[in-house]
């Protein structure tokens, strides 16, 4: 890690380490199921190989055949069973109906109930994911606190640096709750 005597040092390490975990967040959020049908929907899906685990798009080619169907081009004969097995298994609750190497997954329209799951489930993960940023933010306070026990920062500086940590805190949990409005909005049909 870098040298930490200098606000910016400790700024510019903290948002680093808070952008990676918005951008883990956005991530997995753009795969949560919407009533729009998109390939990205898929994304999070992990295909179990001899290899290890490949995400989908690895082995095959994903594009929209029409508003609620996914077509899946397998490029591999040999992988076409463990995707099938991944698709299935994974937390979308949807059957690809197989022919050769090809696989169309009708998306049927969210029911209500599955809207509230939906919203539960983002909720629940913006949640850990702000665990995530204040675990990140326990990490660089007590980095401050170390350094002003060694007496290498005054306790001016000290309380100055607490308060920029906590500052770039609320940004990116700001951040986190704009993303979930976001998602919300999206799981429910009402994006605008």
């Amino acid at each position: 890690m870098q040298d930490l005597n200098s606000i910016e040092n400790i700024e510019e390490q903290m948002n680093l380490e808070c952008s990676t975990v918005i951008k883990k967040l956005q991530d997995y959020v753009s795969g949560l199921r919407t009533d729009v049908v998109s390939p990205k929907m898929l994304q999070n899906v992990k295909i179990k190989t001899k290899n290890g685990f490949l995400p989908i798009n690895a082995l095959a080619n994903l594009s929209l055949k029409d508003s609620r169907t996914i077509l899946i081009e397998v490029r591999n004969s040999t992988d076409v069973k463990d995707v099938e097995r991944s698709i299935m298994d994974s937390k979308l609750g949807l059957n690809p109906a197989t022919a050769g190497n090809s696989m169309f997954l009708k998306v049927p329209s969210l029911t209500t109930e599955d809207k509230v799951r939906l919203v539960k489930t983002a909720k629940s993960t913006c949640d850990d994911f702000k665990i995530s940023l204040r675990n990140v933010r326990k990490s660089f306070m007590d980095k401050v606190k170390g350094m002003k026990k060694n007496k290498e920062i005054s306790e001016d500086a000290s309380k100055k640096y607490q308060k920029k940590i906590d500052a770039i805190l609320d940004k990116f949990s700001k951040n986190i709750d704009s993303i979930l409005s976001e998602k919300e909005k999206e799981i429910l049909g009402n994006k605008k």
